[in-house]
């Protein structure tokens, strides 16, 4: 062997140490590995007081939870919490957190805008909006999340307006419980991932049209009705590829109707004190002075009934 080929050699071992440190350096300075946390708290209090509340939430990478409580002169609370990682030779990411106010007479407007840069040098693991209201503010909601859950969590006593809680990427859950009145229709979406709604002996201030819409996941429902709840409701339920699965239990003069379709997929039932076929229920007093009717649509994905009406 002769000493060009000697040197070649170690040229060429020279080169891939150089290219694995290289890597490594790579690897060290911009892949998420170092932890961070960026936390914030802003609150919002009317002046002279405050009667109804309209609250806008738009989000990028981060779930977005709405809960009613009572709060010490406070009307509105937003609490931030974000867990992510970052290279350890890059800069944390840009996030840019507002919460803007408005007040008109005893009308409060809050916009709540969380703006998140994205890159491959770091990463959200965990990012939380909490959205905290005083129960004593009649409230209308609009949030639209990028990637991330949207929920509402409402407990009586709390009046309802117009509500729409929009998800391109993970899952939307709305929970109302017993005596929350409700004075406006409800639009409940996500693209893909699913939508839950539940449902305990609602007050309605006028007709509701609730509609749950899912492009690809699932939707549930849970809706329970024991006392003259004042009004019609009506469930529109829409699915294009995955399933649906409700359960419907109602009590005394409130009756039922349940419609369903399906382009591919089955559609089964449980029902105590309905009658029909698979794709038109009825509870056995309908039509009742008050009604509970659900439209269910999947084209391609199965129908799960559960229904029951008791006198």
């Amino acid at each position: 062997m002769s000493a060009w080929d000697d040197k070649e050699g170690l040229l060429v071992l020279l080169i891939g140490i150089l290219f694995i440190v290289a890597i490594v350096l790579a690897v060290v300075a911009f892949v998420p590995l170092k932890s961070f946390e960026h936390n914030a708290t802003e609150s919002v209090t009317a002046t002279g007081g405050a009667e109804t509340l309209t609250l806008s939430v738009v989000v990028d990478v981060c779930n977005v939870k709405i809960v009613f409580e009572e709060m010490d002169g406070k009307d509105v609370q937003v609490d931030l919490n974000i867990d992510g990682r970052s290279g350890y030779l890059s800069n944390e990411p840009d996030i840019i957190f507002t919460v803007d106010h408005d007040q008109v007479g005893q009308a409060l407007s809050v916009d709540v805008v969380l703006d998140m840069e994205s890159g491959f040098s770091f990463s959200y693991e965990d990012a939380l909006c909490l959205v905290t209201i005083d129960p004593s503010l009649r409230t209308a909601v609009d949030v639209k999340v990028d990637v991330g859950d949207a929920s509402l969590h409402a407990n009586s006593p709390v009046e309802l307006d117009v509500g729409k809680l929009d998800v391109n990427v993970g899952s939307v859950r709305v929970e109302l419980g017993t005596g929350v009145s409700l004075h406006g229709d409800l639009d409940l979406r996500s693209k893909v991932g699913s939508v839950n709604m539940e449902c305990r002996s609602l007050t309605l201030g006028e007709d509701i049209e609730v509609g749950l819409t899912v492009s690809t996941g699932s939707i549930s429902l849970y809706a329970m009705q024991t006392i003259d709840p004042g009004a019609n409701m009506t469930f529109n339920c829409n699915v294009d590829v995955g399933s649906i699965k409700v359960n419907l239990d109602l009590t005394g003069d409130i009756a039922g109707e349940i419609s369903s379709s399906t382009g591919v997929g089955d559609i089964s039932t449980d029902i105590t004190g309905f009658s029909g076929l698979e794709t038109h229920l009825v509870s056995d007093n309908f039509p009742g002075e008050r009604n509970f009717t659900l439209n269910l649509m999947s084209d391609v994905g199965a129908i799960e009934i559960d229904a029951s009406w008791s006198g």
